[in-house]
């Protein structure tokens, strides 16, 4: 009696990837690693066209051979396919994986009777893309940040409410302790919109076929356009601060 291998399919996804061309060939050498060349096939979409190779590299010499390629379109996705089996896309095939890449997220599908190769294939993908700022897609962080922010906008509001009366009243000791807080409010807030800033242009996803991804520390992450964004909002936070800094000293020494 002969008894048929069970098979396994994982599948995991991450958001806020950060692959250029040379993640792109490592994390195909990685996942594909334990097939025939002949097995792996990459693809992607460029200019609603489809095109597919052996590698990244013929993928990309393939695409700007063609005569709808247009520099000025971005390609929005790239995809490996490889197996042990009769070709490429082979479902049935004892070892089987399916990556694909987009700017939003990276879906991970090792499959097949090679229990060790698919469970190790898949460690070693991940560990790959959390290197390269990726992160388990969940709702959990987005809700908690939502609600994190609702709280933070209320007690703001709250705060400029409250700011008016106290303003008016006779108490020098309420009047000094509103007038101080309010420049640790500026600060938190401007703060809080410095993070905003380098996690949009540094924790966001990234694919880039042509040229590598900037990487390091924050700062180094950062495009053109984002640094100069950021020191405007740092010399405006420090303008703010003088500011009321200043009237508080005007005001306390009158």
């Amino acid at each position: 009696m002969t008894v048929t291998p069970q098979r396994v399919s994982l599948s995991e996804a991450f958001t806020s990837c950060r692959l250029g061309r040379a993640d792109l060939k490592r994390v195909t050498e990685i996942a594909t690693d334990g097939l025939n060349a002949a097995g792996v096939e990459v693809s992607t979409e460029h200019n609603n066209v489809s095109y597919e190779a052996g590698n990244i590299d013929d993928l990309i010499d393939s695409v700007r051979a063609s005569l709808n390629y247009d520099d000025r379109v971005p390609w929005t996705s790239f995809a490996i396919h490889g197996s042990d089996g009769h070709f490429p896309s082979d479902l049935s095939a004892n070892r089987y994986v399916s990556i694909v890449v987009t700017k939003d997220s990276v879906r991970l599908l090792f499959a097949g009777a090679d229990h060790i190769w698919v469970h190790g294939q898949l460690a070693r993908t991940q560990l790959f893309l959390v290197n390269r700022n990726g992160k388990k897609e969940s709702g959990l962080r987005t809700a908690l940040l939502e609600r994190f922010s609702v709280v933070e906008a209320f007690s703001t509001v709250a705060w400029l409410v409250i700011l008016p009366v106290l303003l008016q009243c006779k108490s020098v000791t309420l009047l000094y302790l509103a007038v101080s807080l309010f420049p640790f409010l500026v600060v938190w807030h401007f703060f809080r919109l410095f993070v905003k800033v380098a996690e949009r242009s540094t924790a966001r996803g990234r694919i880039s076929f042509t040229e590598d991804v900037p990487s390091g520390n924050i700062w180094q992450r950062m495009d053109l356009p984002n640094k100069i964004l950021f020191l405007t909002l740092v010399v405006g936070a420090v303008a703010a601060v003088g500011t009321v800094v200043s009237a508080g000293v005007d005001l306390f020494g009158n």
